[in-house]
């Protein structure tokens, strides 16, 4: 039988794994933000 325990820390992986991806998303977006100006002056 699995603990309360064991579910919230499977949860939170789980939510911690979906935050990263969301944060890198963010990331990449601002870089490429970052580089529209210069590939637009080019």
């Amino acid at each position: 039988m699995k603990s309360r325990y064991d579910l919230d820390g499977r949860h939170e992986l789980q939510r911690k794994v979906d935050l990263d991806e969301r944060l890198y998303r963010m990331y990449d977006k601002v870089e490429e933000t970052e580089n529209l100006p210069m590939d637009a002056g080019a």
